[in-house]
């Protein structure tokens, strides 16, 4: 915890440019998106933000919004959204924070506000603008940004708060602490679930075990809603090349760009460049054996009768463990194929307690 929160404070330059060491992008000023990350790789947002930086509200509220440059140019194009999932020990009821309504207006999802991590000062501009980040130099030279998410409290009591970072020496990747507020009752477990996986339509699990399709988990899944969970235990998760559990999920098509699931509406649920991986994984020391994999699936996209193309696909990606203040999970969006993610000599199932 005493890393996550030892920040520096560093000056913003440039609404959604770099920042003034050329490599990471911070909003500054009256009107800035308020997104964040690294120039050339991983950037988040939160509503009202279109992570791309473009007009708009960049999807539902309640939402961190994932985006990565996957067209020429690298312009940034939104791949994911991740949802904040409590649940109340001594409860069975998980939370959602897309759904659940907010006390403000009483619309659908949960608000989150960003500003300084514990600890950190900051001077909000005459005029308003998000959150710039902090920012420290890490010993290797690289430079790290970190940015605390505020979520309301929910109606289960729950009551938390993220703190976000994107780190130059991995631009890919984008780590999550969740912690809990003072008022906020005790927590079995705060779900960080990776809830888009039909946009590129996932199909293909990558575990210790091999790689589990959709279409074998979902042989016969009818109706417009979710298919039930699979979880994975810590014994079939692959480990990457720190030795930490991973988990990476793929489409099964090579140019799923090529793909338009309304032709009349070229727009509509249109996955718009290059094959990506994406990944969550636990660094050594961040995780115990309540850790797992899990994911659910869909036929149609979200909030729709439009049928996927190609059939079945995962939808919610996400581990799952017992909540510890702090602990970081990191998401990863990389044009890299699982196979150079993970140690070769962890591509066997084993179980391990750290």
């Amino acid at each position: 915890m005493a890393r996550a929160l030892a920040m520096v404070a560093a000056a913003a330059a440039g609404a959604l440019s770099a920042s003034a060491d050329d490599s990471l992008v911070r909003p500054a000023g009256p009107g800035a998106p308020a997104a964040w990350g690294v120039r050339g790789g991983i950037r988040f947002g939160v509503w009202p933000t279109d992570v791309s930086g473009g007009p708009g509200s960049g999807g539902p509220r309640g939402l961190i919004r994932v985006g990565y440059p996957v067209t020429e140019g690298d312009v940034v194009s939104l791949i994911n959204f991740i949802a904040i999932e409590p649940i109340v020990a001594g409860q069975a009821h998980r939370s959602f924070s897309e759904l659940e309504p907010s006390t403000t207006d009483g619309q659908p999802g949960k608000a989150i506000h960003a500003g300084p991590p514990p600890g950190a000062e900051w001077a909000p501009e005459a005029g308003g603008g998000p959150y710039p980040g902090h920012v420290e130099r890490l010993p290797g030279g690289a430079s790290r940004l970190t940015v605390r998410l505020d979520v309301e409290r929910f109606t289960s009591g729950a009551h938390v708060y993220l703190l976000a970072s994107v780190s130059t020496d991995r631009p890919d990747e984008l780590e999550l602490r969740a912690f809990t507020q003072t008022d906020s009752p005790e927590l079995a477990a705060c779900v960080l679930t990776a809830t888009m996986g039909n946009l590129e339509r996932l199909r293909e699990l990558h575990l210790a075990t091999g790689v589990v399709r959709a279409r074998d988990l979902y042989p016969n899944l009818e109706g417009d809603g979710f298919g039930p969970h699979h979880s994975y235990g810590l014994h079939a998760l692959l480990r990457g090349a720190d030795g930490g559990p991973m988990v990476a999920a793929t489409t099964d098509e090579d140019e799923p760009s090529r793909v338009h699931p309304a032709p009349e509406l070229p727009w509509l649920w249109h996955y718009p460049g290059r094959k990506l991986t994406q990944y969550w994984r636990k660094a050594p020391g961040e995780y115990d054996d309540t850790l797992r994999a899990q994911v659910n699936a869909r036929r149609v996209y979200w909030a729709s009768r439009l049928p996927i193309p190609g059939g079945v696909a995962f939808e919610n990606f996400e581990l799952v463990e017992r909540f510890v203040p702090g602990r970081a999970s990191v998401f990863g969006l990389t044009p890299r194929a699982p196979c150079e993610l993970y140690a070769a000599a962890e591509q066997r199932t084993r179980r391990e307690t750290p």
